[in-house]
């Protein structure tokens, strides 16, 4: 555990973590990485005389779940390999020299600091909504991403009990995929060509939802944290 102090917070830091490394043999290499952690603040968030410990939203996030996996394979095509050892000429060039490579990145969502548009505290600070449902309830749809009429507005000067985290953001997955080509072209001089595509699956990453109460917006995404599908093609001749 990492316990900090920084001004007027204090921020605690635990975590997990497992790493898998298989070093290359027979054309294949991967590194798996996963963490788990909970980051929690202490801080005088609403009232300089409440102090409230509660999952991070502050530069150090409260992501429990942490995962990416690396990895790279070179195809047993061509001279010394498993296939094709023995073939020459142009069929040597085209089956030679190919690679795949991939990374996925998986991140659990962020905690919501769910809090009114317009405080009612009179004191120029924020303060949380009411939470009006035993459970609040989480469609996971753009148009709404937790159950909005689990939410009221407090009486006037009270906080409203909500409690940071009770909602998240949504999850963040991504997979990045190339295609490398290697060879040799008059005698010795390398030639590589190269497919690389980011968001393999063209899945949509969204933000985190609106989190202000009695905004129109509340609890929609509007937008996307990483751009659909790229397909990006490149080739190198040194001479």
């Amino acid at each position: 555990m990492i316990n900090e102090r920084s001004g007027d917070a204090e921020s605690w830091y635990d975590s997990l973590q497992v790493k898998v490394d298989k070093r290359f043999s027979r054309g294949l290499q991967a590194l798996l990485a996963y963490t788990y952690s909970k980051t929690e603040d202490t801080a005088f968030i609403l009232h300089p005389a409440i102090e409230t410990r509660a999952p991070s939203t502050g530069k150090a996030i409260d992501i429990p779940h942490n995962f990416v996996l690396s990895w790279s394979y070179e195809l047993p095509f061509g001279a010394g390999r498993r296939f094709l050892s023995d073939a020459s000429g142009v069929v040597q060039k085209l089956a030679e020299g190919w690679a795949l490579n991939g990374i996925t990145m998986y991140q659990s969502g962020q905690p919501l600091n769910i809090r009114l548009a317009s405080s009612q505290l009179n004191t120029g600070t924020d303060n949380f909504a009411n939470v009006t449902c035993a459970d609040i309830g989480t469609p996971e749809q753009v148009t709404q991403w937790f159950d909005t009429s689990c939410f009221a507005t407090p009486p006037n000067y009270e906080l409203g009990n909500y409690k940071i985290g009770q909602v998240r953001g949504p999850n963040f997955i991504n997979t990045d995929f190339s295609l490398f080509k290697r060879t040799a072209l008059g005698g010795t001089r390398p030639f590589e060509f190269r497919v690389e595509t980011f968001n393999l699956f063209n899945r949509a990453d969204f933000s985190n939802p609106n989190d202000r109460f009695g905004n129109a917006n509340f609890g929609r995404i509007s937008s996307t944290r990483f751009p659909s599908r790229e397909i990006q093609l490149g080739a190198r001749f040194l001479f």
